[in-house]
């Protein structure tokens, strides 16, 4: 199981590097931050499915695990967002927007995986 969610994973990634280049191509964005913020969803995603391995047969272990770690992932988020914001000069906005698509773009996969994952056992 934990190589088929890797591999989904990957394909998942790819798509969204091929259409978060296009976008950031035609914003002109810089693509160090596109490859920071996919390795860093990526990471909460490896840990999250981990996790979700560790504690699938204890319901309570489980919920306390898969909320804490969406806990962090949101609070820490906002933080990078806010420390870039405070630091950068320019493309603060679209820093940002990008930042919490590619949120909203994991947590789907997160939700969807995990859903799936847990109605088979």
């Amino acid at each position: 199981m934990k190589k088929k969610i890797n591999i989904q994973l990957a394909i998942y990634t790819v798509l969204g590097l091929v259409v978060n280049f296009i976008i950031l191509k035609w914003l002109q964005q810089d693509f160090i931050v596109l490859l920071f913020s996919h390795f860093y969803f990526i990471i909460y995603t490896l840990l999250l499915f981990y996790y979700i391995e560790k504690t699938k047969e204890n319901n309570r272990q489980f919920v306390s695990a898969f909320m804490g770690i969406f806990g962090a992932k949101l609070l820490i988020s906002s933080t990078v967002v806010a420390i870039y914001l405070f630091l950068a000069t320019d493309q603060k906005e679209v820093f940002a927007i990008n930042f919490f698509a590619i949120y909203f773009y994991y947590s789907v996969f997160e939700v969807v995986k995990s859903y799936r994952l847990l109605k088979s056992i």
